[in-house]
């Protein structure tokens, strides 16, 4: 089977269509977590979610639109984004949001799947050997799909006894192909932001897995940015929100 895997939409519903259109078949979609926030389509992201039956994780920003408390600790254009997100959001969707799981494991499969980390699911970012290797030692699986960074990346660890303790990281910016090793390894995978990217690269990012051959691609494709920071700019949303979609940050 292979397995579209999408993150960090935050209510941007031109790269979504985007990434939908781009990506090749596939048999299951999973979002992993921040379908909202941010943007100014947080409706039309869930909905496009929801009829394609996608199996979706909270995200912080998710919680944060529930009424979460986490979301007393955004900043001021977070909060801002958060509340004009509470008004707007029907209430199927918001029902929706709030049937989330914060963690998802598929034993056919043979990965997890989580926002931040296995240690904290809505606010840990992964971001190096010190953040991951909690995550890698609560893995039930070689294979864990994470998000919240918003930057695409890899990172494996062996851990087993008798045998040189290694990792390997590797951003995926532009996009690229890789096999999950399996034989000790256990990988961390984060499929980069579909709707937000921060690694000064602007185009939306994806993955798609193979669940036989074990290999994970990582896709970069263009998308409608100018009509999105027209939404934002519309909707009265903080003007940075704007301008941070056609920097990557």
């Amino acid at each position: 089977m292979r397995i579209l895997i999408v993150a960090d939409i935050h209510a941007n519903h031109f790269a979504l269509s985007a990434v939908l259109e781009a990506a090749p078949p596939h048999n299951a979609l999973v979002c992993l977590g921040d379908i909202v926030g941010y943007g100014a389509q947080p409706n039309e992201c869930c909905d496009e979610l929801r009829e394609r039956g996608a199996l979706c994780i909270l995200g912080n920003h998710d919680a944060a639109v529930l009424g979460d408390e986490i979301g007393q600790r955004f900043n001021a254009i977070g909060q801002a984004s958060t509340h004009w997100t509470q008004s707007i959001l029907t209430p199927r969707n918001r029902d929706f949001l709030q049937s989330l799981p914060l963690h998802l494991a598929h034993e056919t499969w043979g990965f997890e799947a989580v926002h931040g980390s296995l240690v904290q699911p809505l606010e840990e970012y992964i971001q190096g050997i010190h953040s991951a290797r909690p995550t890698w030692e609560r893995m039930r699986f070689d294979l864990c799909f994470f998000g919240h960074t918003h930057r695409a990346a890899s990172l494996a660890e062996l851990n087993v006894a008798g045998r040189r303790y290694q990792t390997e990281i590797h951003e995926w910016k532009e996009g690229g192909r890789f096999s999950i090793r399996g034989d000790g390894w256990k990988t961390l995978v984060n499929p980069g932001s579909v709707g937000q990217p921060r690694d000064g690269n602007p185009l939306a990012r994806f993955a798609l897995f193979d669940t036989n051959s074990r290999e994970v691609e990582i896709f970069a494709v263009k998308y409608d940015i100018e009509s999105a920071r027209r939404s934002i700019a519309a909707a009265g949303l903080p003007l940075k929100l704007s301008d941070r979609l056609a920097l990557g940050q």
